[in-house]
Formats: C-alpha cells, sequence, structure tokens
C-alpha cells in the first residue's frame, strides 16, 4: 500500500502516514467497543501538498545527516583534546622522570664529589729496576718507565738490578689521599738534585694523569682527600730556598704561593681550606714570617706573626693558629703560642718534641723539658692556658686512643730499658709494662697492645745474647692491672686476639730459627717449630696471624703460614722471603726465587694474588 499523499510505501494496516504526520484523510471508519478503527483507512491529496511533503522529509533527512555529521565531528573533537592531553600527560611525566633522574646523579656526584669516589683502595707502588708501577685495585699500572735520572736527563741504571733500592728507597716519591683514590708521584727522580718530575693520577687511570710541575723537591704534602698539593720548586740539593705552589684537581697550572721557601716549612689545614707556611726562614736563627692564605683566596696572604720556627696546626674549632717561637738549638726546646690573627697568648713554655693537638677537646699534650734534659708530659688547656703536670720523666708519648682519653707513653732508663705507662683522663698513671728492651727494628715485637689499652704483652729483661727473656701478659681494666708470667726465653711476642697471644722462643743461633706457640687462659699450645722469629704479623681485628715456617737459613725463605683465633694452621705460600701487614689490615709478602723477587696480597678468603714479578724495592705499602 502507498500513501496517495507523498507515494510513501507504507504497511497496509496504517491509518496515518509516517512521513506526512500533518494530513488528515478520510476513510472508512469501523465501529469496535465505540472507538475508530485504526485500519482501513483512504486518502486523498493535492500536488501540492506532496511536493511541500517530500521537501519536508528531504530537508528532515537532511537534517538528521547534519546532525549525524556534527556528533561525528564533536566527537572527534572531543578525543583529539583527549588525545592531546594525554600526549602531554605523558611527555610532563617522561620530563619530569628524566628530571628526576638528573637530579639523583647530581646527589650521587656531590656526595662523590665531598666524601671521593665513595671507594676506598690500598694502592701499591714499586719499582722493578728504573720501571715505577702501581697496584690498583688488583690491576698493574705503568707509572714511569725512568725512575731516576742523573743531571742529563739520562738513565742512572738498567732495569731488573737493585741499584734504585740503594739510591732511591728512602725518598718520599709517592704520597695518595685517605682513601687511596687519587695520587701524587715523582718520576724521572734526579738523585743529584733531589727532585722530580710531580704528577697526578686519579682512580689509577694513569692515561688521564695531569703533570703538575717538574723540579720538585719530595717534600711535597697533599690534603686528606688527595685533591690539592702543596711543593717545592727549583730548590737547592738540601730543599731550601725554594718556591712554594699550590694545585688543586682540575687547575691547568700551579700558583705561586711563596718564594724563599724551606722543606718542612709549610702545610695544610686539617680542613684542607687554608695553607700555612713560613717564609723568609733565617737558618741560623731557626725562625721566619708565619703566613696563612685561604684556597680560595690564594693572593690575599694574611701575616700572622714573626720570629716563627715552627708551625703546629689550628684549634679544633678551627679558628686559631698553634705555633713556636725562641727555639733553643742546644737544648731543642721552644715556646707554644696561640694567635687569632690579632690577639696572641703563651700557651706553653720550654716544650720538646711535637705537640698533639686534641681534635675532640680544646686540649694540647705536650712533653715539657726540665734542667737536667728530661721532660715531663703535660696536658695545657687552650682556652685557659693553663697546664697540668700528668707524669714525670716520659721519654716519648706512644698512642692515643680514638677517644683521646687514655695516653701511652713510655720511660726510657739506662741501656736502652724502658717502662711502659697508661694514663687516663682524671686519673692516675699506671705501669703496663716493665724492662722492655727497646729494639729498632719495627718487625721485632718485644711490645704489643690492642688499642683500647686494656692489653698487653711484653719480654722483660731481654738478653741479645741469648736472644730471649721473661714474656708477661698484662690486663689493664679501669686501671686494675693483672700481670701474668707466660714464659721464658721468648724472643718475640703479638696479640693474637682478645683471648690469645702468640709469641716465638727457644731461638736458635745456628738455625735462625724460633718455635711458635699460643697463650690462652694458662693453656699453652705449640704450634710449629723452626719459624722465621722476627717475621711474623697480626691482624689483631680479624684474629689472624702468619709466619714464616719451616725456615731455610741458606735460602732466606720458607713456608708461610696462617692461624685463625681457632688456632687453626693453613699453607697460604712458599718461598717467602719477608711479611708486611698494610695499612688496611691486608697482609702483603715477598717471596725470592732464584734471586728473583715476587710480590703477593693475600685476599679476604686468605689466598695469594701475584702482584708482579722481579721487583726492585716497594715505595708504598
Amino acid at each position: 500500500m502507498k500513501c496517495t499523499n507523498c507515494g510513501v510505501e507504507l504497511y497496509d494496516d496504517a491509518r496515518k502516514c509516517p512521513f506526512c504526520k500533518e494530513t488528515l484523510v478520510q476513510g472508512t471508519i469501523n465501529k469496535f467497543d465505540g472507538e475508530n478503527s485504526d485500519f482501513d483507512m483512504t486518502y486523498n491529496t493535492t500536488t501540492d501538498q506532496v511536493d511541500v511533503i517530500r521537501n519536508t522529509v528531504e530537508e528532515d533527512a537532511k537534517a538528521k545527516r547534519r546532525t549525524k555529521r556534527h556528533k561525528r565531528r564533536r566527537g572527534a573533537r572531543k578525543n583529539s583534546v583527549r588525545a592531546n592531553r594525554r600526549k602531554r600527560k605523558i611527555a610532563k611525566a617522561i620530563i619530569r622522570f628524566i628530571y628526576a633522574l638528573i637530579l639523583i646523579l647530581l646527589v650521587v656526584l656531590c656526595i662523590r664529589g665531598c666524601a671521593g669516589s665513595g671507594k676506598e683502595v690500598n694502592p701499591l707502588v714499586y719499582s722493578k729496576g728504573n720501571f715505577l708501577y702501581m697496584d690498583y685495585d688488583g690491576k698493574s699500572v705503568l707509572l714511569s718507565k725512568k725512575l731516576t735520572i742523573d743531571n742529563k736527563g739520562t738513565q742512572v741504571i738498567e732495569s731488573n738490578t737493585d741499584a734504585v733500592e740503594n739510591l732511591i728507597k728512602d725518598k718520599k716519591i709517592v704520597k695518595v689521599s685517605e682513601d687511596g683514590t687519587r695520587m701524587f708521584f715523582l718520576d724521572r727522580f734526579d738523585l743529584t738534585k733531589n727532585s722530580g718530575v710531580l704528577s697526578y693520577v686519579k682512580n689509577g687511570k694513569i692515561k688521564k694523569a695531569k703533570l703538575v710541575s717538574e723540579a720538585v723537591n719530595d717534600s711535597f704534602v697533599v690534603t686528606k682527600d688527595g685533591k690539592s698539593v702543596l711543593f717545592l720548586a727549583n730548590t737547592n740539593v738540601s730543599g731550601e730556598m725554594g718556591t712554594l705552589y699550590f694545585w688543586s684537581e682540575g687547575d691547568k697550572e700551579p700558583v705561586k704561593i711563596a718564594a724563599d721557601m724551606d722543606k718542612g716549612r709549610y702545610k695544610f689545614s686539617d680542613d684542607g681550606k687554608e695553607i700555612l707556611f713560613i717564609q723568609n726562614y733565617n737558618r741560623g736563627e731557626n725562625a721566619g714570617d708565619l703566613y696563612t692564605v685561604s684556597v680560595k683566596k690564594l693572593d690575599e696572604k694574611i701575616k700572622l706573626d714573626t720570629d716563627v720556627y715552627a708551625i703546629w696546626g689550628k684549634t679544633n674549632d678551627n679558628k686559631k693558629y698553634i705555633y713556636s717561637q725562641s727555639y733553643n738549638s742546644s737544648l731543642m726546646t721552644y715556646d707554644i703560642y696561640l694567635t687569632d690573627g690579632t690577639n696572641k697568648t703563651k700557651l706553653f713554655a720550654n716544650a720538646k718534641y711535637n705537640p698533639r693537638i686534641l681534635k675532640n677537646s680544646n686540649k694540647l699534650i705536650v712533653l715539657g723539658a726540665n734542667d737536667d734534659n728530661s721532660t715531663n708530659l703535660y696536658i695545657v688547656n687552650i682556652k685557659t692556658a693553663q697546664s697540668e703536670k700528668i707524669a714525670s720523666g716520659v721519654s716519648n708519648i706512644e698512642f692515643l686512643t680514638e677517644n683521646e682519653k687514655q695516653i701511652l707513653y713510655r720511660k726510657i732508663f739506662s741501656n736502652n730499658i724502658s717502662d711502659y705507662y697508661v694514663y687516663t683522663e682524671g686519673g692516675t698513671e699506671v705501669k703496663v709494662a716493665d724492662s722492655v728492651t727497646l729494639i729498632n727494628n719495627g718487625d721485632l715485637a718485644k711490645f704489643d697492645y690492642n688499642e683500647d689499652l686494656t692489653k698487653f704483652v711484653y719480654i722483660k729483661k731481654y738478653d741479645d745474647v741469648k736472644k730471649g727473656g721473661e714474656l708477661y701478659l698484662v690486663k689493664n681494666k679501669k686501671g686494675n692491672v693483672k700481670e701474668t708470667k707466660v714464659a721464658d726465653d721468648v724472643y718475640s711476642c703479638r696479640i693474637l686476639s682478645d683471648s690469645k697471644i702468640i709469641y716465638a722462643k727457644d731461638y736458635s743461633n745456628n738455625r735462625k730459627v724460633a718455635d711458635l706457640y699460643a697463650y690462652e687462659d694458662g693453656n699453652i699450645t705449640q704450634l710449629r717449630n723452626e719459624i722465621k722469629p722476627d717475621s711474623f704479623s697480626v691482624a689483631q681485628d680479624k684474629g689472624v696471624a702468619y709466619v714464616i715456617g719451616s725456615y731455610v737459613n741458606e735460602k732466606r725463605t720458607g713456608k708461610l703460614f696462617s692461624y685463625n683465633d681457632k688456632l687453626e694452621e693453613s699453607v697460604v705460600s712458599e718461598n717467602v722471603y719477608s711479611i708486611k701487614m698494610r695499612d688496611n689490615k691486608q697482609l702483603s709478602f715477598i717471596t725470592l726465587t732464584d734471586a728473583k723477587r715476587s710480590i703477593y696480597l693475600v685476599d679476604k678468603k686468605n689466598n695469594p694474588q701475584l702482584t708482579d714479578e722481579d721487583i726492585t724495592d716497594i715505595f708504598l705499602y
């Protein structure tokens, strides 16, 4: 069925055209319950009405299509806005992430810059003939192919000989930072002028080494962080009448500080921010002019005083300077003064040897001379300039505990016989060792102690003919001393751990060997026969002892044994010539095979690691 108005196809039962909604039509009315029927209607219309209807329908259709297009466009715009917003959010998140990474990196670099690389190493510097090497973190680095030269610039010696050891072994040609990551060293050392070429290397990277200066005396000093150095250039053979220079990491050239300078007359403050030096030093009067200069303002020197003998440093608050005047060359005494640059105070008269400036309190430890040339031990209050005598007849200060509250010192009597004492802050002196023979050999232990000064072991009345004496163990508990005799005929001794000591006894003059024993709470254990008794070392903090046993005097070598706190024995190496405990408690040893020396380091697992072969001498442990 079709609509008579618009011709649209309709359902057969429709009574109204859905496209001609306002057109009224007449049709047959069927009665059903009194209602008009919706079916069976006929329609009558005109041609004009049909055109109007058709136009209306087309406009409606166009309007619907426009509406759909507008909806699609609005949806597309909304989607585009959302997408752009998402992109901007993602971009901002990426930028924030990158900024966070950069900030973290800057913080890490800042921390490393303030505290070094964050890694501690203990470089080993040694020579092979006229070649200078460094073992840095397990890697061998060639520092120089000309360790020494003559005054014409040619090599003094050929490689792989012992000549260097005899010529340069006492020269201080290497100095490192506290963490070992930065190092200054001298190469091409002119033995006729006592000077060489100063170079700087960081993290063992010799390819990036910086040549600092030529003709540098071996009296250079570095800051604790190893970033800066003071050195003398163009001195005479004795290290006098030179020019003082400052150089710091990143500088292109050294900066001249002062002329007419002698070695030993300059130093950094503990924080490395100041340079203290004595210029125009009168060698006859032992006095010169004391200056300070900030490393940030090197052209602004401040004169602190005149007629100054020596510089000792700054007070622990870093505000005042401690130095000495009025040096008496016959008595080797001087007076100690304090100044802030304006006001001057005399702290102590007739001091002898170097005073110790305490870091934890505003005090000095000083040895004061008597008329008979003996010395007493004093504590000086820097603030009040008052001194307190705490011991008489003291010959030398041996050790100061980390908290600076206990002092170990000795009193020397006739024939190099010493007694050792401990002074505790606020208390009295306590004798901890009696009649100890002094031996000028660091490896020959007649007296040993732990760092909190609670335990001591020593040999009393040592007989140099019999090569032995009485061994005693001393325990010090807050001034209460308990002494126990352990053995007779003891040659050398060490503390192994909190509970044990080890010692060598029954020395044989023919074989140059002795037997090794351990002691704990009255129990004595024999560990080994025929050890080299003047060459055993102990790492107390680890409770490990190293000895050269099975020693053959003709070959001058033996096997290297280790003993832990349980006295368990291990063989570390053979053909060992000498051993040494390094600064960081790591053992190094030298083997001797066919007159060739090799150096090893012992790792944390007690395994030897070869550093190099055919070495000549060691300059830095």
